[in-house]
């Protein structure tokens, strides 16, 4: 059995050897490094001194590996002559925790109801699963976008630890050009330990010495607080739940673990705001915060007008709204574990390069997203091609005015109307809603007249109109009719079938995957067909003709 790999989680290896081991180290160290900027996590039970003015990047709440991140707050560039690029990159130190093999573990949730009072607990299996059996293995998995390779390994000891030193190069043909990795590995009592430096590879003469003082400050702490995280592995819960307020204690237990969490890793530079509606969390100044808040609150507004019957007995948690300080920060903080039911955030960041347009429509978008999840998730999951690029399109070019939200058409939707239009191959709504999906795919400007009809239908005149007023409502209620049915059906089959114990072999798992692979398709166009047909039962041809004309009159 391989030994689990922790990086810097000093909190699972308490021994005897650990005060004297802190006090040599302290003893050895000189007085510069023991000033410097220092790290400490009283969780894990470790310090660790950083680089000088480097930026703490904020955790994720649900991440299982990293334990923390920094950036430094200068780039550096590399010039490739070749290709005439230029990449630039801030160096980055990461620490890193994780076992080397998945575990199951039961567990039990207190639940809560909204004024704090106990009702009852809720228990299951938690997978927590790692999928890194060693430190190779988590950079094969890190880096498989392009060529690295280990140039030195050495094998040595550091007051009497064994340590393995990486120095690591990754190939100009990975993303973001060419970098260099110096990771130090301690093997200590039954766990292995390291932390990384990464920076572009011509930066790394200059940065070296840098990087190895501060390897070297690394020394353990006492672990006087406890690590919680339990609710991470209650997917299923929330769906399994017998009725509404289960899952509205349920959620708001969650929500307060999630809260809680997002607060105590919050970096000292970050600020904080517990608002009715969200909990804000930002690296930027207080108007574009204000900006941003303003923007997710009058979605919010607009989807509980607009989308009122969709699972309206449904609690809504309170998101986490993040603001990071650029892209690239955001794009750090991004990295490492997967998504997560648990993960409540709307994360954004403040425009540095002339993105703006593209940053608000990307948060209409998880607005909504979220939203429509917590209300009925499978509902939003099955929603039909055409109405859920519909949205989208919609969304990234919808902003607040005042306390409203606009979702006016941007250009590039426009012109493309503009261009099927006059080609004469632009999709009336009576052709539209029953494309397959193959047939979509060949048509160039079809997601633009998705977002047209979408918007035409919810904000536009559509929405007013006698004959489609009111349309959008129907369809998703018929729609969430076939998807209980459905669920009845498989339910009543699976009581008939009895226990499956699902594939024995390889061969038929293989064959169990290509078949649910190759049947999406079909059976999301057999839904859009049926909805179709329930919706559209009554329409006449006459119906279907005002429709193409008043949905044409309003794009032209």
């Amino acid at each position: 059995m391989v030994s689990p790999i922790i990086f810097l989680t000093f909190s699972l290896m308490a021994s005897s050897w650990e005060a004297p081991l802190a006090e040599k180290m302290d003893s050895l160290m000189p007085p510069s490094l023991l000033a410097a900027q220092q790290y400490q996590d009283k969780k894990l039970g470790f310090k660790i001194a950083t680089p000088k003015k480097w930026t703490q990047i904020p955790i994720k709440n649900d991440e299982r590996w990293i334990v923390a991140r920094f950036q430094s707050n200068k780039a550096e560039h590399f010039n490739d002559k070749t290709f005439g690029f230029t990449f630039e990159h801030k160096p980055e130190l990461t620490l890193i925790s994780f076992t080397g093999e998945s575990v199951k573990t039961d567990i039990e949730l207190d639940l809560k109801d909204p004024d704090g009072k106990d009702t009852g607990t809720i228990s299951g299996t938690l997978l927590l699963e790692n999928p890194y059996q060693d430190y190779e293995e988590y950079l094969r998995k890190t880096y498989d976008g392009g060529g690295w390779f280990i140039d030195e390994e050495v094998e040595k000891k550091i007051r009497d630890i064994a340590v393995t030193v990486y120095e690591i190069k990754v190939e100009k043909s990975s993303y973001g050009g060419p970098k260099h990795i110096t990771t130090w590995v301690f093997h200590l009592v039954g766990v292995d330990v390291a932390v990384q430096f990464e920076c572009l590879e011509n930066a790394f003469p200059k940065l070296k010495r840098e990087f190895e003082a501060k390897l070297k400050t690394f020394q353990l702490i006492e672990a006087t607080e406890e690590q919680t995280d339990v609710s991470s592995g209650f997917r299923e819960f929330i769906n399994n739940a017998d009725n509404p307020e289960e899952r509205k204690n349920l959620r708001l237990t969650i929500e307060k673990e999630q809260h809680e969490k997002a607060l105590a890793n919050l970096p000292e530079d970050w600020t904080s705001d517990d608002q009715k509606e969200f909990l804000v969390l930002s690296h930027v100044d207080k108007k574009h915060t204000k900006e941003i808040v303003d923007q997710i609150s009058n979605m919010f507004h607009w989807l509980n007008e607009n989308f009122d019957y969709v699972g309206s007995e449904e609690y809504v948690r309170r998101p986490i709204v993040r603001i990071c300080a650029s892209s690239e920060e955001m794009m750090l903080f991004q990295s490492g574990g997967g998504w997560s039911f648990t993960n409540i955030e709307i994360l954004t960041c403040q425009d540095t390069d002339g993105f703006s347009n593209w940053f608000m429509g990307s948060i209409n978008e998880r607005a909504f997203s979220f939203w429509f999840d917590e209300r009925d998730r499978e509902l939003y999951n099955r929603l039909p091609f055409w109405l859920h690029n519909g949205v989208d399109g919609m969304l990234r070019a919808g902003e607040a005015k005042g306390s409203r939200m606009q979702f006016e058409a941007a250009q590039r939707e426009k012109a493309s109307l503009r261009d099927a239009l006059r080609d004469g191959t632009l999709t009336m709504p009576s052709k539209m809603l029953l494309l397959t999906t193959e047939e979509m795919g060949e048509n160039r400007s079809i997601y633009s007249e998705f977002s047209a009809f979408t918007r035409y239908l919810l904000v536009g005149k559509g929405a007013k109109d006698k004959l489609s007023s009111g349309l959008m409502h129907e369809y998703l209620s018929n729609l969430k009719q076939i998807l209980v049915e459905e669920e009845a059906i498989r339910a009543a089959d699976a009581d008939l079938a009895g226990e499956d114990d699902g594939p024995e072999t390889e061969e038929e798992e293989d064959e169990a995957f290509k078949a649910k692979q190759n049947g999406w398709k079909e059976r999301a166009d057999a839904i859009a067909k049926e909805v179709f047909e329930r919706t559209f039962d009554d329409w006449t041809q006459s119906d279907w003709d005002a429709l193409d004309k008043a949905y044409l009159n309003s794009i032209k």
